[in-house]
């Protein structure tokens, strides 16, 4: 099998290919299920399907390519409608939210539906404007993702509490996440960019000022789609030289250089650019870099594991010295080497009240809700404890997360609801046992 650079399909999807789009459209033709599998691996359908339909004799799509079809205008139109309840929820809140990830670079596609874009991306100031905001989306029928659970981390350098909440809206047609941000964006195991916000309220991030979430969000998977392609080659297009100079700054100082050296790489090797975004493009290769060697469009796991310790050990080596970086990166090989699932069995903690005490940037502290925990408790559980909301005290840097001490365990507070914490997943019958509502 080829590999995707070399797939005669590519050009489907890329939004100024330098491969002839007309023999794309021929091959794809006459293999509409592998044309398919690519657009959807590269999450530019909605493009490659616009172009499928303009050949004639492409009107009539085979079942899978005409489902693609479907389900992209049905999400597209959830997005919406989901958008126009988190901007209504932010300004009910009162707080500051700006729109980042796809939210943001859509401002770049003239035809919004040649960017295809998965979920509402938020980015708020801190962790207690960003529960406030899932205490009120909750109220209003968003549910907990039980697949990506909320996380906090902290970071070392100024005692700031970054994370993610993220929700779905599950009373539309096609479910829609919504991931809160806060803090500033996490990049791989130990790293967070700061990002600014802009003026109160609701707001779109502009693309420049998004692009470290972009890079962050494909780095951290060890993963080029051309849907980044496409946002990089729009981008070079609408910007000069000298606006790229912050992004470049950034780059070096969060170690992404290989990463963004291979980026650019499959940008320049993949598009057609005007004379002016080329030259630009080939300014901001960082010299002496060599590219990472990151995948395009087929996800490695072993592959991005080995890289998040390498650059886990990179951070640990920049701020405590060698001896412990070496922990560092093998937390967090031993972190992602597996995938992670939540279980429920006998009690096995010991001291659970450590992960909350010693809130690092090099551990990810993910908080489980307590309802989500009996689902998963053999059958007749009990509630035998309720969380009341006088014994908590605030975790240091926050005010809407709190937590309460149930020896050997912990439980978390926020958005009037129950968490446990925990960092492998593996739970007990005794956490499943707490309620979930705050008394």
């Amino acid at each position: 099998m080829k590999p995707d650079i070399e797939s005669p399909f590519l050009p489907l999807g890329h939004i100024s290919p330098s491969g002839d789009l007309g023999e794309a459209l021929a091959a794809a033709a006459l293999d509409m299920p592998g044309a398919t599998a690519l657009l959807r691996r590269h999450r530019v359908v909605g493009l490659g399907l616009a172009r499928l339909r303009s050949r004639p004799a492409n009107h009539g799509l085979p079942p899978d390519t005409a489902e693609a079809a479907e389900y992209r205008d049905r999400l597209d139109a959830c997005l919406d409608r989901t958008r126009a309840e988190v901007r209504a929820a932010v300004a009910e809140v009162g707080v500051r939210a700006a729109d980042i990830k796809g939210g943001s670079v859509l401002q770049l596609y003239s035809i919004r539906s040649h960017r295809d874009v998965g979920d509402v991306d938020l980015m708020m100031d801190d962790a207690d404007a960003a529960w406030r905001l899932a205490e009120t989306l909750r109220s209003n029928g968003f549910g907990w993702c039980d697949f990506e659970l909320p996380w906090i981390k902290r970071d070392p350098t100024d005692g700031r509490v970054y994370g993610q909440v993220q929700l779905a809206n599950g009373k539309l047609d096609v479910p829609v996440r919504v991931d809160i941000h806060f803090g500033g964006y996490s990049l791989r195991h130990c790293r967070r960019i700061d990002l600014p916000l802009g003026r109160p309220g609701y707001s779109v991030l502009d693309p420049m000022e998004n692009l470290p979430c972009l890079l962050g969000n494909s780095a951290g998977d060890f993963l080029i789609r051309l849907k980044d392609v496409n946002d990089i080659c729009l981008m070079l297009e609408a910007y000069g030289r000298p606006e790229w100079e912050t992004t470049l700054d950034l780059v070096r100082r969060h170690h992404l250089s290989a990463f963004w050296n291979r980026l650019l790489d499959v940008v320049r090797r993949t598009s057609r650019l005007s004379d002016r975004a080329s030259a630009v493009a080939e300014s901001l290769v960082i010299l002496g870099v060599r590219p990472e060697r990151t995948p395009l469009g087929v996800f490695d796991h072993r592959r991005r594991c080995w890289v998040t310790a390498t650059d886990a050990f990179a951070w640990g080596r920049e701020r405590h010295g060698p001896g412990r970086a070496i922990a560092v990166a093998f937390g967090a090989y031993r972190y992602y080497r597996k995938r992670h699932e939540l279980s429920v069995g006998p009690c096995r903690h010991r001291n659970d009240a450590r992960l909350l005490d010693d809130l690092t940037s090099e551990t990810c502290v993910r908080l489980v809700p307590v309802d989500l925990l009996r689902t998963l408790s053999p059958a007749g559980a009990k509630i035998v404890d309720n969380i009341r909301a006088e014994e908590a005290e605030p975790i240091p840097g926050t005010v809407s997360i709190a937590r309460v001490e149930r020896e050997p365990h912990s439980y978390v507070i926020a958005a009037g609801e129950v968490f446990a914490p925990t960092l492998n997943y593996g739970m007990c019958v005794r956490q499943a046992a707490v309620g979930d509502a705050v008394h």
